[in-house]
This record gives structure tokens, C-alpha cells and sequence, in this order.
């Protein structure tokens, strides 16, 4: 019987009993008033009936209570099992109280809801805590014990309940963090005598912990504090925990979906270049934990996808040594957590997988082997590059081919940043003199126009307009364009600047022609590979005299072509090594530290292959390193000019040497 039927009863009963109340009292009343004698047959006919009338009333009322009393105790018993789930939800809704909107569609209101149908699916009248010690059981059977691990489910299970068991669930970012710490310490709980190996691989830059700290800086900055807390201990105890940054290399095609979520080196190295030194340390030294955890990994592999388009995989695992490089090499991996953020960094769509020995195996990269990686254990190239989850942190570690690059993070600034270090501590005094009796001898007039056609970070275009020359400088990398400008401006020097490409530069130069174009400083040769990370690209005869034809009509008549390339460059050389004398750089544009700084430059020439390397190499006495690697395309001075007698004539093109001490030999070519 419900309530209300309950409710229509008791007032039936009540009403009864206040009848026979009136009847009984009516005859005593009309007795005492009007004094009259009512007949004993008329007490009988009408008290006794009444009487037993009340009688069963009251019966009636006592029995109705008692179901009343045991309803209210059903109701009471059912809401505080309703209670229970409730509490586990709000709870799992408290934690993403900043997060209203899942990424499934799914709001955390209805999260209660499915907690509250898979209670009523559940016959035999199990609790929420033992549906939740059921799921840990099939997730993971060596955690179930632990409390932290429970801690972990309750979260889970109250964000998303209806695909825990799938090994798939949508959190908020936040909660996503603190599965992570908790995690952290599940392991630290299991490794007994053991050591736990934590390997971070992910896709967050520094852009994604400068941006609007209510919704994501502020729970991204307290994960990096509980991060800091949790690793210092596992350090002192040691333990390992790594943090490695992926991005996608400059050499993958630029659609955005060749790599979900993961942005270009050239993107990264941007980010890092626009933080000021106090991000840069937050960075460093609270998301890393350490200036040593914090690396880069560049990858080349054309058409990679991850699992699920996950961005970001955290590998738990244990080994039997505290020495960290032997950590990596020995671990045994017991369990990954991955995710794909979504578009606004908010949510999460994550998965765990147990990866203890016998458990299911997974692919985390299974695509066609295009790039030719060759199976280490077989020496055979596979159709199809497969790496399981319990394989990728080693395939990670120890990918070192022109398919991957591992940079450090503290010195990772962009090829810009880095040449324009290295020019300050190559340029010397005299060789501003140089650069003026050159342009001198070859353009006395300084109403002249000028192009420094490869101005890069500003050298030579800062030191004529100085000298009173009318200087318009271009350059196809936007980086050095950026610095270039800073450094005019930082000396009250005003010039004009283009982004322009050689292949293209009477169009990009508004069809506009100049008294004289200058390409100095070994540029040419790097026409189409000024970018680290890269194996060079051909540039052959063909398109050099194409570039020198798109020079010669940005020439007024008669002007003058000068380009500038190493004498070091001499087919008698397989390579060339200088070693420059320390300098105190006092002010760099590349943000380094006001120091000495050494350089040496490696030089290797493979001239069958028409291919240098440039390895850059500098360094001060803390320690820091700026160097970089970089490859061009090579030919010789000879070579040179034989290309500019083929465009401009035999006897309008001719190598100078103005001096034997100064770095560059020069063609000077002269338009009719």
C-alpha cells in the first residue's frame, strides 16, 4: 500500500471514531438538558453497536500504523542506499565542479543517474563500494587492496560508470591530474623492494600553461605542485620519473592531422621562444620537477597516428636497479594511463590499460612502415610499423635516426635564437671594416640602393645603414626577420623589411629593383634547408640559376650581384674544424646568460652526394648549450661561378678576394 492510500485510511479512521463520539455523547447531553429518561432499549440499540464500532476503528488504526511504520522504514533504508550513491557521485562531481560539460555529451547529473540504474540492475543487493572492488578486480587484480587504488575507481566510476569496464572514460582535466598523482602513489605503495620507473610522454608546451589560468593554468599549476611533492619523494627513495615533450617534426607535412594534437618543433621552439625567463623557470622547474627531466622528441614519421588519438601516455612500471639509466632499460611495465584532450584542453577522453605480463597486448603505433624503420632483433624493414604499449617507451628512447631528434629544454630556442648567438660571438670588428671596403669598392655611391637579400638576424644590413647606405633588407625565415627588427629598434635604427623567398622575389619585393643585391654569409647554399632536424635537401644546378635569374631582374641596369661563400668549401676538404676564441657575450637577444661563451664549428663535406654538415657547437661555463645542427646543399666557389657566367655572361661575373684573412670568398656579377 503507498503513502497516500495510507493517508485516505487514517483520516477514515479518525472520522469513525468521531461519529460514534457525537452519537454517544448526543444522548447523554439531550438526558441532562431536557431531563427526560432515554429507555435502556435505546442505550442498547444504539451505545453498543457504536461501542464496537469504535472498537474496530481503533483495531484498524493500530495496524495501519504498524504498516506505516514499516513503510517509512523501507523508504528510509532505500534512500540512504540512494544516499550512498549520491555521495559518491557528488563527490566525483565536486572534484570537476569547474568542468559542467563532459566530452561524451554526458552531464555529471546524469552520472548519478547511471549510478543509481546500475544499483537497481544490481538483484543481489551489493553496495556501491563492492561494485566499485568488482571493477578493480577486473582492471587490475595486483591493486585492489590498496586504498589509494580505490580512491582512483571512485573517481572513475562516479564520472563515467557505464564504460569503466571498457577501459575508456571522460574526465575533466582536473581529475585526469589527480589519477595521475594517485597513481604515482599506488606504485610507490606496490614497489616494496622494488624501484618504480615512471616515464611521462605528452604533448603539453609551454602555451598550454600560459593560457587562461581559471580553466586551465590553475588546476595544470596545482597537478605541477603535487607532481613536484610526489617526485621529490620518489627521488629520494630512488625511484625514476621522467618527462618527455612530443611533437612532430618540421619534415612531416604541415596538415594539422598528420599527428592529432601534436604541434610542429618549429611550433614548440616558437612557445618556448615567447615565454619571458620567470614562465620559462615555472616550466623547468615545477611541471619537469628538474632542468634534466625536461626533453624533447621531434618525429619524422610520415602518417603517425597513436591509440585513440591520444596525446599523452604515462607509463608505470618497476625494475631491480637505482641506477637510472640501466631503470629504463630494465623496466617491466604494469600499467598506462593515456588521453586525448579535447579542443579546448578541458576534458579528457582517457584509458587504462594493464599491461602486467599476461595481460591483453595493445598497439599504441600501428601504421605502414613508410618511413623504412628496420626491426632491431631481425635487421628486417616491416610493411607495417606495430609498437605494443609495453614496447613504446624503449622504441621511444632508443629511436635515434634522421626519423627523431631529442633535444633538452632548457636551451631549446629556435634556429634564429641560436644563429644570432653564434654571429655575436663570430663577428669581429675587423670584419666590419671588411664588410665596408667591399661594399665600398663595389657601390661607392651610398645614395645607392640596396638589398641584403639574406639579412638573417641583421649583421651586415644594421652595419650600412649605420654608414649612411639605403638598405632594405629581406629573409625568408619570419624568426630572424623578428630579431632582426628587435635589434634596429634597440638602436634607434629604422629599416625596411620583407619577408621574401628567392624563388619569388621580384613578386614578394613588389616588383621593385635595386643598384645592389647582397648575398653574404654562405646563404645561398642553404636556400631551401635553413632548419635544423633536416637530412638537406637537393638543390641542384638547375634551380641555382633560377634563383640567380630571379636576382638579376630585381637589378636596375648595371647593378651589381655580391654573394659571399666559405673559403673553406674547397673539394681538396672532407671536412674543416674552427674553434673561435671565448667571448663575453654581455647582451643576447637569444635570452643566454651574460657570460664567455666558446664556439667551435664541425664541417663535413660529402661531395657526391653534395651534402654538408654543420655542426655549431657553443657553451659556457655553466654549462649551458646552444648548439645546433644544420645540412646545405654544397658546391665550391669554381662552382659558383661557372652558375653565374651561365646567367649573367662570361665576362660580367668574377670571384674576388679582397682579403686573405677575411672568412668569405665573394662573386661579384654585374647585370647589363
Amino acid at each position: 500500500m503507498n503513502l497516500p492510500a495510507l493517508s485516505a485510511k487514517y483520516h477514515e479512521l479518525i472520522g469513525g471514531a468521531l461519529c460514534a463520539a457525537m452519537v454517544f455523547g448526543g444522548l447523554e447531553v439531550a438526558e441532562h438538558i431536557w431531563g427526560f429518561h432515554v429507555p435502556l432499549l435505546v442505550h442498547v440499540l444504539f451505545e453498543i453497536p457504536i461501542f464496537g464500532f469504535a472498537t474496530w476503528m481503533l483495531k484498524r488504526r493500530e495496524s495501519t500504523q504498524r504498516d506505516l511504520a514499516e513503510l517509512t522504514k523501507a523508504i528510509s533504508e532505500r534512500d540512504a542506499r540512494i544516499d550512498d550513491v549520491l555521495a559518491v557521485a557528488e563527490h566525483s562531481r565536486t572534484i570537476t565542479s569547474h568542468f559542467s560539460q563532459m566530452q561524451s555529451g554526458h552531464r555529471y547529473d546524469s552520472a548519478i543517474n547511471e549510478a543509481i540504474r546500475g544499483l537497481e540492475r544490481d538483484h543481489d543487493g551489493a553496495t556501491l563500494l563492492q561494485l566499485i572492488e568488482n571493477t578493480s578486480e577486473k582492471m587490475c587484480e595486483r591493486v585492489e587492496e590498496d586504498p589509494q587504488w580505490r580512491v582512483i575507481l571512485e573517481r572513475l566510476w562516479g564520472a563515467w560508470h557505464a564504460s569503466i569496464t571498457g577501459n575508456t572514460y571522460t574526465l575533466s582535466l582536473e581529475t585526469y591530474c589527480n589519477n595521475i598523482i594517485d597513481a604515482i602513489r599506488v606504485g610507490l605503495f606496490k614497489a616494496n623492494t622494488r624501484k618504480l620507473v615512471v616515464l611521462s610522454f605528452t604533448n603539453v608546451t609551454p602555451k598550454d600553461w600560459f593560457l587562461d589560468p581559471e580553466v586551465i593554468g590553475r588546476p595544470l599549476r596545482r597537478y605541477a605542485a603535487k607532481v613536484e611533492e610526489v617526485v621529490r619523494s620518489m627521488k629520494a627513495d630512488g625511484h625514476v620519473f621522467q618527462r618527455f615533450v612530443l611533437c612532430k617534426g618540421d619534415g612531416i607535412s604541415a596538415d594539422p592531422n598528420s599527428m592529432l594534437g601534436f604541434p610542429g618543433l618549429r611550433d614548440v621552439r616558437l612557445d618556448w621562444a615567447n615565454c619571458n625567463r620567470a614562465e620559462r623557470n615555472v616550466y623547468l622547474h615545477d611541471y619537469h620537477t628538474a632542468v634534466e627531466c625536461a626533453e624533447l622528441i621531434s618525429l619524422d614519421l610520415p602518417g603517425l597516428r597513436f591509440y585513440q588519438n591520444c596525446t599523452e601516455f604515462v607509463f608505470f612500471g618497476f625494475t631491480e636497479t637505482t641506477d637510472q639509466a640501466k631503470s629504463l632499460d630494465s623496466a617491466v611495465w604494469w600499467w598506462c594511463f593515456c588521453a586525448g584532450y579535447t579542443r579546448n584542453n578541458v576534458n579528457v577522453s582517457a584509458s587504462f590499460f594493464n599491461l602486467a605480463p599476461g595481460a591483453p597486448s595493445h598497439s599504441l603505433i600501428d601504421i605502414p612502415n613508410t618511413a623504412g624503420i628496420v626491426d632491431r632483433a631481425t635487421l628486417i624493414t616491416p610493411k607495417k610499423l606495430t609498437i605494443a604499449f609495453t614496447d613504446f617507451p624503449n622504441f621511444m628512447l632508443t629511436l635515434r635516426s634522421s626519423l627523431s631528434t631529442r633535444q633538452r629544454f632548457a636551451n631549446l630556442l629556435t634556429l634564429a635564437q641560436k644563429w644570432q648567438l653564434a654571429s655575436e660571438i663570430w663577428h669581429s670588428q675587423k670584419e666590419e671594416s671588411l664588410l665596408l671596403s667591399l661594399v665600398a669598392k663595389e657601390v661607392p655611391d651610398k645614395k645607392s640602393t640596396i638589398l641584403d637579400s639574406a639579412c638573417g638576424t641583421g649583421f651586415h644590413a644594421v652595419i650600412l645603414k649605420a654608414n649612411g647606405y639605403n638598405v632594405t633588407a629581406s629573409d625568408k625565415d619570419l624568426d630572424s626577420l623578428r630579431i632582426f627588427e628587435r635589434a634596429a629598434a634597440e638602436k634607434s635604427i629604422t629599416i625596411d623589411t620583407c619577408h621574401a623567398d628567392w624563388k619569388k622575389l621580384s613578386s614578394d619585393l613588389d616588383g621593385r629593383t635595386f643598384d645592389a643585391i647582397l648575398c653574404l654569409g654562405s646563404s645561398l647554399p642553404y636556400y631551401k634547408t635553413w632548419q635544423e632536424d633536416t637530412n638537406g635537401t637537393t638543390f641542384d644546378e638547375a634551380e641555382l640559376q633560377e634563383v640567380l635569374k630571379n636576382f638579376q631582374r630585381c637589378l636596375k641596369p648595371h647593378g651589381k650581384l655580391i654573394i659571399g661563400l666559405s673559403r673553406h668549401i674547397n673539394k681538396q676538404y672532407s671536412k674543416t674544424d674552427l674553434t673561435f676564441n671565448p667571448k663575453n657575450i654581455r647582451h643576447s637577444l637569444s635570452d643566454a646568460r651574460d657570460d664567455e661563451y666558446v664556439m667551435r664549428w664541425e664541417f663535413r663535406y660529402d661531395w657526391a652526394q653534395r651534402r654538408r654538415d654543420w655542426y655549431c657547437d657553443i657553451r659556457n661555463q655553466h654549462g649551458d648549450d646552444y648548439s645546433f645542427d644544420i645540412v646545405s646543399h654544397l658546391f665550391d666557389i669554381h662552382e659558383l661561378h661557372e652558375c653565374c657566367k651561365a646567367v649573367f655572361g662570361a665576362t660580367n661575373a668574377s670571384i674576388e678576394d679582397p682579403d686573405i684573412e677575411n672568412y668569405d670568398l665573394y662573386v661579384v656579377c654585374r647585370a647589363s
